[in-house]
């Protein structure tokens, strides 16, 4: 059905207010589990998503997202599924879980591939997550976590993908930095043990990076090779 120039746009903007603010009121109360006050923008979801293109398969891929929130790197991740693709989504927030749930229904990207995408609610600690993942994404925020738990997550998605599959996830540049300097021994004890765990599983495995500087704020993304 045809429209009329600018017919559909204040629902597209009020969709877009609302995803913040739900993104925002949930850092305000889950802060530990959110780790951001807005969604991750279109540059930083396509980075996130960039290996779909190229992540092998002879036939359908399973793909595995972890921490989708309010949907802003799965619509991404929607665009590259194949036909007979899966996708998985661990989300431990109740409330994104509904919000997700509800997308899955309405939102035009999310709702061609709605039949082939599973909700499994809790954290990717307690899922019992199949093997043999073509691809995962996380949006965790592994800076607001203790060393122990970010590595034991790594493991279980490295685990969980097939061998030279993908895991893509993210830091925030800025943010990380800011931590650092601004916080006392404890946390900034935490955050240096953190980044070991990272900088480990980087050296452990076949890995790139790349800067997303236009994000708010600018992130490093992480690819790292199972």
């Amino acid at each position: 059905m045809s429209t009329t120039p600018g017919e559909g746009q204040p629902k597209r903007a009020t969709g877009a207010v609302r995803n913040a603010t739900v993104f925002a009121s949930e850092f305000v109360h889950n802060f530990h589990t959110t780790g951001a006050i807005a969604p991750s923008g279109k540059t930083l979801a396509r980075a996130l998503s960039r290996h779909l293109h190229t992540c092998p398969a002879d036939g359908p891929r399973r793909l595995l997202e972890v921490g989708p929130g309010t949907g802003a790197v799965t619509r991404q991740i929607a665009l590259r599924m194949r036909p007979g693709d899966t996708l998985d989504l661990v989300e431990a927030n109740p409330r994104f879980v509904d919000w997700m749930t509800e997308l899955l229904k309405t939102d035009p990207q999310l709702r061609r591939v709605a039949d082939r995408v599973r909700i499994l609610p809790g954290l990717v600690q307690d899922v019992d997550l199949p093997d043999g993942y073509h691809a995962a994404v996380s949006g965790l925020p592994f800076t607001n976590f203790d060393a122990e738990t970010v590595s034991g997550i790594l493991d279980i998605l490295l685990k969980a993908l097939q061998p030279q599959a993908r895991l893509s996830f993210f830091t925030y540049a800025a943010l990380r930095r800011l931590k650092l300097l601004t916080s006392r021994e404890p946390e900034y004890v935490r955050m240096v043990r953190v980044e070991a765990v990272v900088a480990d599983r980087m050296e452990s495995h076949q890995t790139d990076r790349e800067f997303v500087l236009s994000n708010l704020p600018p992130a490093w993304v992480y690819h790292l090779r199972a």
